[in-house]
């Protein structure tokens, strides 16, 4: 039987996306564009036919937080699964997460795979918990029938124990009484826990890549000078304004003057790429002398530029 979740997006854009996905991964999937919404379709589902929701933090008429607070506040719904979607710009996110009892936190822009594992295992849990819940149910209503006594529900005692006094946890030097149970804690900051190590890993790999990048062009360019140095035809490498940034020696002729006077000189010649052109080109002496040019794009130093080969039709 296919899952229902309840999606709470304002954003129509991504609403679609996230539909998407999950119908991509089987399930019934209804989508909502507020928190109010939201609890308007929860009150008339009288079926109780959501399993989970997944909801946008910043929304207009009623945040993530708040539809969290009011939905874990209704017994009949408490047990849903509740995920929020978050950049976690602010610390404070935590403990507002905590307080208003939901079950995990993602990080916006999601990993698309990581978010349908979380489902799949809030999902799970679920089902593993109201079994629980049914047994010992049945087996207070059991030992009424057979006339023993019947202690009150471990679940429903600790429950009860627990919003007594509320978790204490102590953050930003502060300290808080988280109304949840000891599990559901745990379990909202081992999500945070793995998203954090989510975009921490992200951000590494592109960082090693960007590394990698960068000396793998360093190697790169040094081989493309060594070749150039020794090439018969003139070889430039200049920027989007034509500016010289290498020139060997043959191209050096061409112009007439040192390779170090040619450096940093801005040329006049088509530099466009893929063009590939006779042209004539002055010399320092005065006379010109013709070429077959042709341009390609390099990447030089970690910006675009052109490579400008001349060979001489002299």
């Amino acid at each position: 039987m296919q899952k229902k979740i309840l999606v709470v997006e304002d954003s129509a854009t991504q609403a679609a996306m996230l539909v998407r996905l999950l119908q991509r991964h089987g399930f019934d999937v209804k989508h909502v564009e507020d928190g109010k919404a939201a609890l308007d379709y929860i009150k008339n589902d009288r079926r109780h036919s959501i399993d989970l929701i997944v909801s946008d933090v910043v929304m207009p008429e009623m945040d993530g937080f708040e539809l969290c607070r009011t939905v874990k506040a209704d017994p009949d719904w408490k047990n849903v699964p509740i995920v929020l979607l978050t950049s976690l710009s602010e610390p404070d996110e935590i403990i507002k997460g905590l307080e208003s009892r939901c079950d995990s936190f993602i990080l916006k822009p999601y990993d698309t795979r990581n978010l349908i594992l979380r489902l799949n295992a809030l999902l799970g849990k679920r089902r593993k918990a109201t079994r629980s819940a049914d047994q010992e149910r049945l087996a207070h209503a059991g030992a009424i029938l057979a006339g023993r006594s019947a202690p009150v529900p471990a679940s429903a005692a600790a429950t009860a124990a627990t919003t007594a006094s509320g978790i204490p946890i102590r953050f930003a030097g502060r300290m808080h009484y988280i109304d949840s149970d000891h599990q559901q804690v745990l379990d909202l900051l081992i999500s945070v826990l793995e998203e954090t190590y989510l975009e921490s890993r992200q951000l590494r790999d592109r960082q090693m890549a960007q590394h990698r990048s960068r000396h793998e062009g360093k190697y790169l360019r040094e081989i493309l000078v060594a070749q150039m140095a020794t090439h018969p035809d003139g070889a430039l490498v200049v920027d989007a304004d034509g500016v010289v940034l290498y020139a060997n020696p043959p191209a050096a002729q061409v112009f007439g003057v040192d390779v170090d006077d040619l450096a940093g000189q801005r040329l006049e010649l088509p530099v466009a790429d893929g063009t590939v052109t006779e042209a004539d080109i002055p010399q320092s002496n005065g006379n010109s002398m013709r070429v077959r040019l042709a341009v390609s794009p390099v990447v030089w130093e970690g910006a675009k530029g052109h490579f400008v080969s001349l060979h001489s039709q002299d």
